[in-house]
């Protein structure tokens, strides 16, 4: 298999419908490891429907349109593929109960080179089914490990501007959490990232979970 430029930059990446609930709210937290100590109040506000919030990292799964990368037609060799870097953007607080449309395009491609592999970068947009306002953006880039040599690729650069990470500070850290996991997180998790999008498409039940829920933890 071997990407195409053209044919990737033009996908269709199905638009993705989602009805959040307030049990939807609080299976994520469950899944990132809040309610984990019963007693402690700031963590049942996530967990608990009476005066329920909503994590800002449940953005990362809202409206979510599934592993479109392992159809076939991609060119895409799904099975060395690694999250790579994600960005949140929150417009407004997420809400505990909303019918929810994503929108989700490809951005840019990045050949590495034969043997390098690529990178695509895609950006979701959740907006409101009522009234069309934005909730969240999402940006995400994926490490394409076995797809380095991409055809038809432009001359030209795309235009496209990639900032580069951000330096490690030379200093020890500010402070220091422990944040303890549950045996069973990732299993809970899943119940968030993956049998949702399962739901709306056939190519939904795979997906790099770890990078995600790492974030929902961090969060």
């Amino acid at each position: 298999m071997t990407i195409d430029y053209r044919k990737l930059m033009h996908w269709k990446i199905p638009i993705a419908r989602q009805h959040v609930r307030p049990q939807d709210c609080i299976l994520y937290a469950l899944g990132v490891g809040l309610g984990a100590d019963p007693l402690d109040r700031d963590q049942l506000h996530y967990v608990y429907e009476e005066g329920l919030r909503v994590l800002p990292t449940m953005a990362t799964v809202l409206a979510y349109p599934g592993f479109w990368m392992k159809m076939p037609d991609t060119g895409i060799d799904w099975t060395r593929v690694v999250h790579a870097e994600q960005q949140v953007i929150v417009h407004k607080p997420l809400p505990v109960c909303a019918r929810l449309i994503g929108d989700t395009r490809i951005v840019d491609i990045v050949d590495k080179g034969p043997d390098k592999g690529a990178l695509i970068y895609q950006e979701r947009v959740v907006t409101e089914e009522d009234s069309g306002e934005p909730v969240c953006t999402l940006r995400m880039t994926t490490m394409c490990r076995g797809d380095g040599g991409v055809q038809n690729m432009p001359a030209a650069a795309s235009g496209h501007l990639h900032p580069p990470p951000a330096p490690l500070p030379e200093r020890p850290a500010d402070f220091c959490i422990d944040l303890p996991i549950l045996s069973q997180a990732a299993l809970i998790y899943r119940l968030s990232a993956v049998l949702v999008a399962a739901a709306r498409t056939p190519h939904g039940h795979q997906v790099d979970r770890r990078a995600l829920l790492g974030a929902g933890l961090s969060g």
